[in-house]
């Protein structure tokens, strides 16, 4: 695959991307923006990639994945943990009303804000430089995603769930992590299981 059109193809015709908004987020959000310069001939490849800092911008068909499972819309306020290059964030941005992203590592902080940038200057995108690992704030959200793996279920951050709000998580070994889909249903938490990914684990500590 030589472009993002052939990659968003690939995606869909292989039944990651199924709703036609999802798709047209991705052909507007060139992968290639988010990847090291070093990796820039890899960008349209269907695998994970290094961003520095021991962690990795997710394969495409996992991001895909994971967004239809999200079932973003545009009236949706959404949180997402983990930063990383602010692909995820770009993706969603195009979809939602507005994300807050938050990344722990400071240098990649200021790479997503940078990648980010026409979104912030728009007022979809706020990105915050903390640990949100236990919760963010008192905010609540309608959707919340995590781009990295929890050992255990964050019960902290379901708490941020509006009613009827959807949250995407990978939980386990960060090689072998469930990912699970919380729905928050008259204020009760249900949990479903969408197979096995691997994921860097989530750190509680600020850089």
């Amino acid at each position: 695959m030589q472009s993002n059109k052939a990659l968003v193809g690939f995606l869909r015709k292989n039944g990651y991307i199924k709703t036609n908004q999802i798709e047209q987020a991705f052909l507007d959000v060139d992968r290639i923006n988010f990847v090291p310069e070093i990796e820039k001939n890899n960008a349209y490849y269907d695998y994970p990639l290094p961003i520095g800092f021991g962690q990795t911008i997710s394969q495409p068909s996992t991001i895909a994945r994971m967004t239809e499972l999200l079932q973003p819309s545009k009236e949706h306020e959404i949180l997402e943990i983990g930063s990383g290059s602010g692909y995820q964030a770009a993706i969603l941005a195009e979809i939602v009303r507005h994300v807050d992203t938050v990344e722990r590592i400071k240098k990649l902080y200021d790479i997503a804000k940078k990648n980010l940038s026409r979104y912030i200057r728009s007022k979809k995108v706020s990105v915050f430089h903390e640990d949100a690992s236990k919760g963010f704030g008192n905010k609540e959200y309608n959707r919340i995603i995590s781009t990295a793996a929890f050992n255990e279920f964050p019960e902290k951050l379901a708490e941020h769930l509006t009613e009827g709000g959807i949250m995407v998580v990978p939980v386990g070994p960060s090689q072998l992590c469930e990912m699970v889909v919380v729905c928050r249903h008259d204020s009760k938490i249900e949990q479903t299981f969408h197979g096995y990914y691997s994921f860097v684990p989530i750190l509680s500590d600020i850089e």
